[in-house]
């Protein structure tokens, strides 16, 4: 895809989508071949604490990440005592 950034300077917008009447939405044909997201893939849907919207995440994106941060977290241990 693109180089890496930082998340919001390295936004790609895709399309415009509807929500139909059963609050389904369908992910843009080109955004599904770049991301690999074939039929029953497992998205998380985040709605970010600022804001009126969503995010989605493969979740084994968030996985890797949650571990990352759990992994990191061992350090500050100590601290919460």
């Amino acid at each position: 895809m693109g180089k890496k950034g930082n998340f919001f300077g390295n936004v790609k917008i895709y399309d415009v989508v509807t929500v139909g009447e059963r609050g389904q939405v369908v992910i843009p044909a080109k955004a599904r071949k770049e991301l690999n997201l074939k039929t029953g893939a497992k998205l998380v849907v985040i709605k970010p604490i600022a804001g009126e919207g969503v995010v989605m995440f493969k979740i084994e994106e968030v996985a890797k990440f949650m571990g990352g941060i759990m992994s990191q977290f061992g350090k500050f241990k100590d601290k919460m005592k």
